[in-house]
């Protein structure tokens, strides 16, 4: 027989044989374990955890604690399982524990091998400290945490700094150490979303300069044409009129591309930039931000468009 198999038997003897094992519980969480050991016989382990969970909630018995971290054990919950089991361990007035305790010392032998320390030290005091999304405390830590064997994920926060994410695979036998330096969201941070609206405002600002000299270029070009006094660009003879014209609609052209180029390149720039302002930077100033707004329509008259930047 397994040990698993063995507690379990122990267990329902216990139960018919020796009601006195209860004398530390409640009437309410004697039947509440009765109920998870049978859950448990069947295999239905997470039905009996609940039983476990509500029995200890009921009475605080260690017996019910102990039920709790072997079928935690059974689950795979190794950190709630190692507490729970240490926890009636340390109890000694308890007859079921004492009776059973050299099988529960051997189920926590099996469950410590699945257990790691984590040591995480550094940050700021208050900083707090989650282990796979589970707080797990502040810092400074008083002790390493208890954590299950493999690769774990760290993420430390503190108010006005800006959080830090570490994957640590910890090993059976060692205890790992992870030291967190929690930078200030000030420089970096707080320069990211200005520095991005300027981008954006100089994007927006060469996109006019470029509408502008398209503008003006077709404007010259369509009066260059009405003229029938010109000859057409292929001609050497121009009038000084017409010359005027050309030079007009190449040095236009010349502004359009520039400005085309600088929407571009710092149109760019700023999209980068927001994207990499860190996110509880951008969560924090969200109530004051307002996106940029470009907008074009046709200008007075009957020649020329009017753009607007909105802040």
């Amino acid at each position: 027989m397994t040990f698993r198999g063995a507690l379990t038997a122990g267990w329902l003897a216990c139960v018919l044989a020796a009601p006195c094992a209860f004398a530390q519980s409640s009437v309410v969480g004697e039947a509440l374990v009765r109920e998870g050991v049978e859950l448990r016989r069947l295999g239905r382990d997470t039905d009996a955890l609940d039983r476990f969970s509500r029995a200890y909630a009921a009475d605080r018995s260690p017996i019910a604690l102990a039920q709790m971290g072997l079928a935690e054990q059974a689950l795979g919950h190794w950190v709630a399982s190692e507490t729970h089991v240490r926890g009636a361990l340390a109890v000694h007035d308890n007859p079921w524990i004492e009776q059973n305790r050299s099988a529960i010392e051997q189920a926590y032998a099996v469950i410590a091998r699945h257990i790691g320390e984590l040591d995480v030290i550094g940050g700021v005091p208050g900083a707090a400290v989650t282990i796979d999304g589970e707080r797990v405390g502040v810092m400074p830590l008083a002790e390493p945490i208890h954590v299950p064997l493999g690769s774990n994920t760290i993420m430390v926060t503190a108010p006005g700094y800006v959080p830090v994410t570490r994957s640590v695979t910890v090993v059976a036998g060692q205890t790992a150490r992870e030291t967190i330096t929690l930078e200030p969201a000030t420089s970096r941070t707080d320069l990211m979303h200005p520095l991005a609206y300027a981008a954006a405002g100089v994007a927006a600002a060469s996109l006019v300069v470029a509408i502008i000299g398209a503008t003006v270029r077709e404007n010259a070009v369509t009066t260059y044409n009405a003229d029938v006094t010109c000859p057409g660009t292929a001609s050497v003879a121009q009038s000084p009129d017409c010359n005027s014209l050309i030079d007009r609609g190449n040095s236009m052209r010349a502004l359009e591309i520039v400005g085309f180029v600088g929407a571009g390149v710092f149109g760019a720039a700023a999209v980068t930039m927001f994207f990499l302002a860190p996110r509880h930077v951008e969560e924090a100033h969200a109530h004051r931000a307002v996106p940029a707004r470009f907008a074009c329509s046709d200008g007075p008259g009957t020649v020329g468009i009017a753009c607007a930047i909105r802040y």
